[in-house]
């Protein structure tokens, strides 16, 4: 199988003993886009399992409890001890509770540490899984070079992309990318980096309001503009304020040149080419 996600096609994974369950989650799926998946069927969970070690892209697995060689616990307790990289991003188990299996999940050794580049895996049931499903897409369909955006964002404003919490920053917002519309800063991002770090919530907080701090005591031309778009005059602008803005500047559409007349303090023609449009 080779991967289609280049032509924006997601893998998805189904597991089951019962043909039923088939059935079931293909329905669930032919509520969106036929040509958005692509679904590959597993009666071995030995087999799912060893197709996702050799990198087969899945992108969601679809798990019943019932398989011809184990049950859905067993089967999450191999998942959790695969690399990062071979999990999916979503598994679903709809005869299992999902807070319970969230709780197996994380005591069944998530310890490894996880790159910039490995989605943290999502637990779906299936009340959302169509909404689930539906983010993957619009996550898929954002831009892929929204890091190299970013990095052309700061040199805009002044800042080194590698600098601290610059870096803070990108992997904040590569996975307020990731996440639903309406994440929580804390939970979802900001801890998040910080297990990666092996740093606390509270210093990745402080590394980004230090960049806050910097970029308003440089105040760049370019950074003035991205500010009168997402704040209102003399508001102080948070971590999370921050985050969701610039989530919002990578995701927003293309603006007309004509509807942004230059001005006497906007870029000059060396950076205009930094500016992402």
């Amino acid at each position: 199988m080779n991967d289609e996600s280049s032509r924006g096609c997601l893998r998805i994974a189904i597991a089951s003993y019962d043909a039923r369950f088939f059935r079931i989650c293909q329905n669930y799926i032919s509520c969106l886009d036929r040509d958005a998946f692509r679904c590959d069927i597993y009666q071995s969970g030995k087999e799912l399992l060893a197709a996702l070690e050799r990198g087969f892209p899945y992108r969601a697995v679809l798990l019943d409890n019932a398989l011809s060689d184990m049950d859905a616990p067993a089967f999450c307790s191999q998942l959790q001890q695969m690399s990062p990289n071979c999990r999916p991003w979503l598994l679903l188990v709809p005869a299992c509770d999902v807070d319970e299996l969230c709780r197996f999940i994380r005591e069944e050794g998530g310890q490894q540490p996880e790159s910039d580049t490995v989605h943290k895996m999502k637990l779906s049931s299936l009340n959302s899984l169509l909404f689930d499903l539906q983010s993957m897409l619009q996550s898929q369909a954002a831009p892929t070079d929204s890091d190299a955006v970013l990095v052309r964002l700061l040199i805009c404003w002044g800042e080194a992309p590698g600098a601290l919490g610059s870096q803070y920053l990108r992997e904040c917002i590569a996975q307020a990318l990731r996440c639903d519309p309406h994440f929580a800063i804390r939970k979802d991002v900001l801890m998040v980096v910080g297990e990666r770090h092996k740093v606390s919530v509270t210093a990745v907080d402080s590394g980004i309001r230090r960049l806050i701090r910097s970029l308003n005591a440089l105040n760049k031309p370019a950074w003035q503009s991205f500010k009168r778009r997402h704040c209102s005059p003399h508001q102080h602008l948070t971590t999370g304020k921050f985050i969701y803005a610039v989530r919002d500047e990578l995701l927003m559409p293309p603006q007309d040149p004509a509807e942004q007349p230059l001005s006497e303090g906007d870029l000059q023609t060396h950076e205009r080419e930094f500016q992402p449009v």
